[in-house]
């Protein structure tokens, strides 16, 4: 056995060179167990914090997705109350233009019947119409404008 007592193993039947070798043997051992008892624990200590870390995680994720099934009920509850207040503003303007659609309908009429009423008065004034000097029934003759010569010298 090789040993760094005995490097070359000049002395294969020495027993303090066997012995060396065996210590330095456990010694390895050892060394390698306790480096895989710490790789060991380092990994347990990374599964317990990423555990950890995938708890909060779904924890999040649980309180969110419930945020966003609340927040889509009252995305619902706000549309609903939204076009209820559309509705009703259109219904307003909705009788709102009937009333003056009556309305417009009503003057309409008036305005047919003034203007009748002022065609009939027209109509009697154009009949009735008679100069300052005309008598009622009586046809005047109308004076010349122009001056006969004979009376202008």
């Amino acid at each position: 056995m090789k040993s760094s007592y005995d490097p070359l193993d000049a002395r294969p039947g020495d027993p303090l060179a066997r012995y060396i070798a065996e210590a330095e043997q456990a010694e390895r051992e050892r060394a390698e167990w306790k480096r895989e008892q710490q790789r060991e624990e380092r990994r347990e200590i990374r599964a317990a914090t990423s555990n950890r870390r995938c708890d909060a995680l779904e924890q999040r994720l649980t309180t969110l997705e419930a945020g966003y099934n609340e927040l889509g009920t009252e995305f619902v509850e706000a549309m609903q109350c939204i076009s209820q207040a559309i509705d009703a503003i259109v219904d307003q303007r909705v009788d709102v233009a009937d009333k003056y659609i009556d309305k417009i309908h009503d003057l309409q009429v008036e305005v047919k019947k003034l203007n009748s009423a002022v065609t009939e008065l027209r109509e009697q004034r154009a009949k009735e119409f008679q100069f300052a000097r005309e008598k009622w029934g009586e046809v005047e003759d109308l004076p010349n404008p122009l001056q006969a010569r004979r009376d202008l010298n």
